[in-house]
């Protein structure tokens, strides 16, 4: 079905925007009539689950630690997530090992990592189709729901962030518009919560600094080099969902 309406309508790239499908289409790519705008199914497995993730970068330091749960030694509070989740559903922060067994009772699938208090950042990335990464923009996460930033205030990238960006760059292949999350640990070191080789919803931000990852995704896809002309300036993003009503 998808096929034909490919057909029908002459369709050659789709862009998808959500972790599940990514994973599921780059993985069908062969079957498909039009390009998937993402990265390859491999590195779309490994970004889906959380276990695949912090398995890959295991021996990077802004990798968060994953603890046995059956440990006596754990530095409470903990965070625990799912494996297969997104938009931190499913999450929960135990204070106490009497908090982690009732939560590990409800799903016991749950991942044990460590507990990062600091300020979360996303980072919006494009990397070229030849591999080389091609810009770095940090983003706050201010007002969040959902899962979704719906207040997002651009940053300069640190060489901390540049060093991390350039890291999962170099470890998996990576094609296009990507994003990772990344958060403060006690040391006031960032952590590495998510990767996802697509789009984000509030990549938009970067849109008003000329930064049109949609854009530079299809010439990408298209193999036709870009450069990135980034317009310098603060830059905030601020969204809600409006109703308007007739009676």
């Amino acid at each position: 079905r998808l096929n034909g309406y490919i057909d029908q309508h002459r369709i050659e790239l789709i862009y998808p925007t959500h972790d599940t499908i990514a994973n599921f289409l780059a993985s069908q790519q062969a079957k498909i009539h039009a390009k998937i705008v993402t990265s390859c199914a491999e590195t779309n497995l490994i970004a889906r689950f959380k276990k695949e993730t912090y398995l890959h970068f295991k021996s990077y330091d802004f990798c968060p630690v994953v603890y046995d749960p059956d440990s006596m030694a754990l530095p409470f509070p903990v965070f625990l997530k799912p494996n297969d989740g997104q938009g931190g559903k499913g999450t929960f922060c135990a204070q106490n090992r009497e908090e982690l067994a009732f939560y590990l009772k409800q799903s016991p699938d749950l991942l044990v990592t460590e507990f990062l208090p600091g300020e979360e950042l996303s980072v919006d990335c494009f990397t070229d189709f030849t591999g080389a990464l091609r810009f770095v923009g940090p983003r706050t996460r201010e007002r969040v729901q959902m899962g979704i930033s719906f207040r997002s205030t651009a940053r300069e990238a640190t060489e901390e962030i540049m060093r991390i960006a350039e890291a999962i760059n170099h470890a998996v292949k990576l094609d296009g518009a990507w994003f990772f999350q990344v958060k403060l640990d006690r040391q006031g070191r960032y952590k590495l919560l998510e990767f996802a080789p697509r789009q984000s919803s509030t990549m938009g931000l970067y849109r008003h600094a000329g930064i049109n990852f949609a854009l530079l995704s299809f010439f990408n896809a298209k193999k036709m080099p870009v450069e990135i002309l980034k317009n310098e300036g603060f830059l905030q993003l601020d969204r809600c969902l409006h109703n308007r009503f007739k009676s």
